[in-house]
């Protein structure tokens, strides 16, 4: 894939990092054209919750722990800078693997697409949003989108 600043970038070098990792069943890279890589990660439920219970976190902050831990070993462009837990499981009744277990990019990279495009507004803004509420006499947020196409946020004050 060509992210949006030129960078090429084998997103199966990325992928690869996550292999042995028995969090994840899948994690697929996503990006091409865009600022950002992203990645789609198909948990093992079953290990992801016991490792939740055992270590008291949420599920989302295991999996953005491992991210972070293999965007060490990466170049800045190569950074996975937003996620999503996706589920069902890639299989080959659905169209996401080939016969011998390949991950078929084109379709789960439209399956990425839309999820990305159905919640990046508010994945982008969120950490900002759970800072200012920390704040006192916050009582709300506005999120619109502007005239670029892209989202804002406003906090409503108490």
């Amino acid at each position: 894939l060509v992210t949006a600043g030129g960078k090429n970038v084998p997103p199966a070098n990325i992928e690869q990092r996550f292999a042995d990792d028995p969090l994840f069943l899948h994690v697929v890279v996503y990006g091409d054209g865009q600022k950002y890589l992203v990645a789609g990660i198909w948990p093992n439920a079953a290990v992801l919750a016991a490792e939740a219970e055992r270590t008291g976190r949420a599920p989302e902050a295991l999996v953005e722990e491992r991210i972070a831990k293999v965007n060490t070993q990466l170049a800045s462009y190569e950074t996975i800078k937003r996620f999503a837990l996706m589920a069902p499981a890639l299989s080959v009744e659905a169209g996401t693997l080939t016969p011998t277990l390949k991950v078929k990019r084109k379709a789960v990279y439209e399956e990425l697409q839309r999820e990305h495009q159905k919640t990046s507004p508010f994945v982008i803004i969120s950490q900002q949003i759970e800072v200012a509420a920390s704040r006192k006499n916050v009582t709300g947020f506005r999120i619109g989108p502007s005239s670029s196409g892209n989202y804002y946020w406003n906090i409503v004050k108490g």
